[in-house]
C-alpha cells in the first residue's frame, strides 16, 4: 500500500471494476471502459456465431480484427470510442495466446470452448 501511495498508483479490490489505462498511461473512465468491454464481448460473441454458421464461406485470411472493424463501422461511435474498443479487443490475443490480427475468423468457432461455450 505504501508503494502504491508513493507512486500514485491506482489499486482495485478483487472483483472491483477493472482499471484500464490509455496508451499514454492515463486512467480511462470506468464507465467508458466497462461499456467498451461490453461491446468487445458482444462482438466476440457475434464472431463466434458468425464463424460457426458461415465457416465454409469465410476466407481463411479474414481475421477477427477485420470482423471487429466491420462491426464497429456499422455503429455510430466516435473515432475515439472505436479506437478504444479496438485497443480493448487486443486482449483477446493474450487470452488465446496469439495475435487477434492472425486469428482467422473462419476457424474462430474453435476457440469458443475457451469462453465456456459449447462445441
Amino acid at each position: 500500500m505504501k508503494l502504491a501511495e508513493e507512486t500514485n498508483t491506482t489499486l482495485s479490490l478483487t472483483g472491483d471494476t477493472t482499471c484500464v489505462y490509455d496508451p499514454q498511461g492515463l486512467p480511462i473512465n470506468k464507465e467508458k471502459a466497462a461499456a467498451g468491454f461490453d461491446l468487445v464481448w458482444n462482438i466476440i460473441s457475434d464472431a463466434f456465431k458468425h464463424s460457426n454458421e458461415n465457416c465454409a464461406n469465410i476466407a481463411p485470411n479474414v481475421s477477427l480484427k477485420d470482423f471487429f472493424r466491420e462491426k464497429l463501422a456499422e455503429r455510430s461511435l466516435s473515432h475515439d470510442d472505436r479506437n478504444l474498443v479496438l485497443q480493448l479487443a487486443e486482449m483477446w490475443g493474450a487470452f488465446v495466446g496469439d495475435s487477434w490480427e492472425r486469428q482467422s475468423l473462419k476457424w474462430f468457432w474453435l476457440e469458443e470452448c475457451l469462453d465456456g461455450g459449447k462445441l
